[in-house]
């Protein structure tokens, strides 16, 4: 006689009481409408995208790290921890980044000494406008009681005055830009006179010669102008992207500011180091919402980096066309794209010769500038040595991500800190006497003052476009794309 199957219920596990079915399809619903199982994008888009964690973080770092190391290490040799305030802090982004960088990237050892060790941090302040910023940040970090977050609005002012003062000043993901010209010059002047006798300042702002709006090149530099966060998710259909008053900054300007500011304070402030980002890989370069010529070449960019994705690497050349009366930026804009493009060539022509005896040729090697001779020597590396591999898809993780990693040297090494990236990154130093005027730098910090501090602006800046007239035409007729 055949049995009827049993059936058997398994044990609840100890302690836990059974779910009402309905209550299970409430859970999920309720996942659901928070986006827990919309479809996975991975870092293909969205704030912390991609080229958010593998470029712009990174590029911040590496300008970043050496002034801060410098002043870890003299806090250090005086016996004593570092102080930061972060203006317009959102919830700790800025600390995280701060947290992460490492002394020397190239060290191979699996513990790598940070920057910015938790024990060398006297205290962390995060000063926001938005108070629900403010207690998410304290949320966030309720198990550092060094890390706080205070409620403070930095366009009137500094804004905790009631504070000891700081050893770094900082400010990230262009907030400064928040603010007009009054404000920033009222808060910078605020910030020196609160400083003690030696303190850093990091500041972030848009810049107005970004090719991400030409339209804006020739508008003067004291207004505000209309910027969209269009490039984020929307938060539902027809829904409008949020705009925002904006300061667009030039180099120059800063340096301006920093010239009154210290006459005024009778400090001495001086500029370290002015830092472009993002000259190519900007926000805007895929919505084309102020330049309709650009390509979408974050996006590829993007995928560079993403795991397990194949790019077609034509999407990753860039696309200009010329900007009339602005023959310098569009000079500028051709040489890099220029250097830029021919890598992203050689990588597609190299890929499909694979591990092949004959090398890729190229004509008048001599005539690269040093940067692109090194990122094709670095990826003509990499493809040589991985090409053999069968296992995990070596193209997709091994070489496309260390393609990404070579153009954003390339920009890094082309930058002219002069606004010509999205954002326009800044490094200050404040010396006061004890009677809390000009400071003498002492001459081991002039010389180092010197080497990071150029007075022209010129650090970094691309070769002239008579050395780039190579094989494959002049960057002139290569900028019509």
């Amino acid at each position: 006689m055949n049995r009827a199957p049993s059936t058997t219920t398994l044990p609840s596990p100890k302690g836990a009481a059974a779910m009402p079915e309905d209550q299970a399809d409430i859970n999920y619903a309720r996942a659901v409408s928070n986006g827990h199982y919309d479809v996975y994008t991975g870092g293909l888009s969205g704030k912390h995208d991609n080229v958010r964690s593998y470029w712009e973080d990174q590029i911040r770092g590496m300008t970043l790290r050496p002034h801060v190391l410098r002043l870890v290490d003299r806090r250090r040799r005086a016996d004593k921890k570092v102080r930061i305030v972060d203006l317009g802090s959102g919830t700790g982004e800025g600390l995280r980044l701060l947290s992460s960088w490492r002394r020397a990237e190239e060290d191979l050892r699996l513990h790598r000494t940070r920057v910015l060790p938790h024990e060398v941090i006297d205290c962390y302040i995060g000063c926001d406008l938005c108070q629900a910023m403010v207690d998410q940040g304290n949320v966030n970090f309720a198990d550092s009681p060094n890390v706080t977050f205070r409620q403070g609005d930095f366009s009137e002012g500094f804004p905790l005055t009631d504070e000891e003062p700081f050893d770094l000043y900082f400010s990230t993901y262009g907030s400064f830009s928040h603010i007009d010209d009054e404000a920033m010059e009222r808060l910078l002047t605020e910030i020196v006179e609160h400083a003690g006798p030696r303190a850093l300042v990091v500041g972030d702002w848009l810049g107005r010669h970004s090719i991400e709006w030409p339209c804006y090149w020739g508008e003067p530099g004291d207004q505000m102008l209309s910027y969209s966060m269009n490039w984020l998710p929307s938060n539902g259909p027809g829904e409008e992207a949020d705009q925002f008053p904006m300061r667009f900054w030039l180099g120059d300007e800063i340096r301006s500011l920093v010239a009154r500011v210290a006459e005024k304070t009778k400090a001495r402030v001086m500029v370290l180091g002015l830092y472009d980002c993002s000259v190519f890989v900007g926000r805007h370069m895929d919505t084309g919402q102020y330049n309709q010529w650009t390509n979408p070449v974050r996006a590829a960019v993007n995928r560079l980096h993403e795991q397990n994705v194949r790019t077609d690497l034509e999407t990753v050349k860039v696309h200009l066309a010329s900007a009339e009366g602005h023959d310098e930026l569009n000079r500028y804009y051709a040489r890099l794209r220029y250097c830029w493009n021919n890598l992203v060539d050689y990588c597609q022509r190299r890929l499909e010769k694979g591990h092949h005896p004959h090398p890729v040729r190229l004509r008048d090697w001599q005539s690269f500038p040093p940067a692109l001779q090194i990122a094709i020597m670095t990826l003509d590396r990499v493809i040589d040595t991985v090409a053999w591999m069968r296992m995990g898809d070596p193209r997709a993780n091994i070489i496309e991500p260390q393609l990404g990693y070579a153009l954003r040297n390339l920009e890094l090494e082309s930058q002219t800190g002069l606004g010509r990236g999205h954002a326009l990154i800044g490094v200050l130093e404040i010396r006061k006497d004890a009677d809390g005027t000009r400071g003498r730098l002492p001459q081991a910090d002039q010389e180092a003052h010197d080497i990071t501090a150029p007075d022209d602006g010129k650090a970094g800046r691309a070769p002239a476009a008579s050395d780039l007239e190579i094989s494959h035409g002049s960057p002139e007729s290569l900028l019509q794309g």
